[in-house]
């Protein structure tokens, strides 16, 4: 299969869940019926993610980038250390829980306020685990999570800005950025009503959490799908103002988000707030300066509870990387920010002020 998308073309593989490619033979049943998680990481696993390499990845010179749901900082690298000879990168899910009740009966039904300090600690952990023993996949979105704006920003009086601030914050770090489609542009959760979603595994979680075992309201159940639903992600691409957000003059196979006439394509890049023009700042970046690439990283202010700041080094060259992830002003103390040459500024500034505006981000050198 794998050769035969090659002679079509084909680059490399986004390999759904490929730490479950070696089954337990014995297939013993879960404790928790929805749960999968004892096929992940069975001993032969790493013989067939090999073989596969050997075989088809590295004599055909093709990327690969595998979801790994119970992959560590501390233990990634046995996928993607080049020495091994398996994959190129991996997708954690690791930061996308800092907003889960721990050891809450209703899963990732059950949500609390995002720990900012955790998703920094995650976040840096995976970048100094990594270093020098393998490659970082980054992203905040995919078909799998809602929009991180809706669900850890602010997607109305700042959604601008929370698209922005988070974009800095993944761009960056060392690694490959993975954008999701519409996140380009801001694209925003919609919140339909329980029975306009089509997920399987939202109506499987409702008919389990909510009718049978009655663990958590339809109220309550509905507040979260309006933040994790996969299905937040897989509306319809607006890419204008006409009817189906010019996805389709035909009826789409799941509903539009309403808001397709104000987020589009279309506005967003004639905006004096383009999300996108701001994306391929931050892409530019990447694709001129080896510091990305290349350099050190340091986190600062880890028990900071809004603002995520880090250094990145290399050479004599010195880049802060910051974002205020909070709609309130919030100050930077012990940190120079005088004499720095501003490389992006999604409030437009010429100089970084140690006060941050809500969902300010910037990235900085040293003059």
């Amino acid at each position: 299969m794998m050769r035969f998308w090659k002679s079509k073309g084909v680059d490399g593989f986004r390999m759904d869940v490929i730490t479950s490619i070696s089954k337990d033979l014995e297939f013993p049943d879960n404790a928790i019926p929805y749960k999968t998680s004892n096929q992940h990481n069975v001993p032969r696993m790493h013989e067939f993610i090999h073989e596969m390499n050997q075989e088809v990845l590295t004599p055909l010179d093709m990327m690969s980038v595998g979801e790994a749901p119970a992959a560590k900082s501390t233990d990634a690298y046995l996928l993607v250390d080049p020495k091994r000879e398996e994959l190129d990168m991996v997708f954690t899910f690791e930061h996308m829980h800092i907003d889960r009740e721990k050891g809450n009966i209703n899963g990732r039904w059950a949500l609390t306020e995002p720990d900012i300090i955790s998703l920094k600690k995650i976040m840096s952990e995976w970048q100094l685990n990594l270093r020098n023993k393998g490659w970082n996949a980054l992203y905040f979105e995919n078909h799998h999570r809602g929009r991180v704006i809706s669900r850890w920003g602010n997607d109305d009086n700042y959604r601008y800005e929370s698209a922005t601030a988070f974009a800095t914050i993944l761009h960056g770090m060392q690694g490959t950025p993975f954008i999701y489609q519409g996140e380009e542009i801001g694209m925003t959760n919609a919140k339909f009503e329980l029975d306009e979603y089509i997920d399987v595994e939202l109506r499987g979680n409702y008919e389990y959490f909510v009718e049978q075992q009655k663990t958590i309201s339809k109220e309550d159940f509905l507040k979260a799908v309006h933040k994790v639903s996969r299905d937040n992600d897989r509306t319809p691409m607006h890419w204008d103002n006409s009817e189906n957000g010019g996805f389709s003059e035909a009826t789409p196979w799941f509903k539009v988000n309403p808001n397709y006439k104000d987020i589009n394509v279309a506005s967003d890049i004639n905006s004096d707030k383009s999300v996108f023009r701001f994306y391929q700042k931050l892409i530019q970046l990447r694709h001129e300066e080896n510091i990305i690439l290349e350099g050190s990283y340091e986190l600062l202010l880890p028990e900071h509870p809004h603002l995520f700041v880090y250094k990145r080094v290399l050479g004599n060259k010195t880049w802060l990387v910051g974002a205020n992830l909070s709609e309130a002003d919030q100050t930077i103390t012990g940190i120079m920010l005088d004499n720095r040459v501003v490389k992006v500024s999604n409030y437009k500034k010429e100089k970084i002020e140690s006060v941050l505006k809500p969902y300010e981000s910037f990235i900085i050198e040293t003059n």
